[in-house]
């Protein structure tokens, strides 16, 4: 990756997102293995420097604690029926894919090489389109770590959290990757 790549990757806003999810997941991640009560300290106070005042007791309201729960809780939600989603897509792709059923589906009688290529063209849509479902369906399933430790219904650490975060943001950054590139 050039410096170039890199600065275009991040003047995109989901780029500079997923650079900044990962710094986040890195700091979770070193911030659980401190060994000291003075780390933690030191931890949880920069933690409260940057989470909602709200949410944290700097400015405290009866219904922030609530409120962040049941947030998670729909996103816990949104990231179930995204991962049902994706198993039904890939799915149908391997039901519905040309590759899949055979081709016929051109007009007259096409010469042999065409046919191959036109197969090979489809062959290629197929996988990829099939690899950028799996990769989101994984990442996905990752994320759901994060809802799922805050609400309390997945018994997770710390330390799971942030690797979870980190391998989902590392996943989802290839598409945007991609996109900018």
């Amino acid at each position: 990756m050039s410096a170039k790549q890199f600065i275009r990757f991040t003047t995109d806003a989901g780029g500079l997102e997923k650079v900044l999810r990962l710094l986040q997941s890195l700091s979770q991640i070193l911030a659980a293995w401190s060994f000291t009560n003075s780390d933690a300290l030191f931890w949880l106070h920069l933690k409260k420097q940057f989470a909602l005042a709200g949410c944290n007791g700097i400015y405290p309201t009866s219904w922030a604690e609530t409120f962040m729960v049941e947030a998670n809780k729909f996103w816990f939600y949104s990231l179930v029926l995204s991962v049902v989603s994706g198993l039904l897509r890939i799915f149908w792709l391997s039901r519905t894919h040309p590759v899949f059923r055979g081709i016929s589906t051109t007009l007259g009688t096409p010469s042999k090489e065409y046919e191959q290529e036109e197969a090979e063209k489809l062959r290629l849509e197929a996988r990829l389109k099939g690899r950028t479902l799996k990769r989101r369906l994984v990442t996905d399933l990752f994320d759901l770590f994060i809802p799922g430790h805050v609400t309390g219904w997945m018994r997770t650490g710390t330390v799971w959290v942030g690797i979870a975060s980190m391998v989902s943001t590392t996943l989802s950054s290839i598409d945007v990757w991609d996109r900018v590139r």
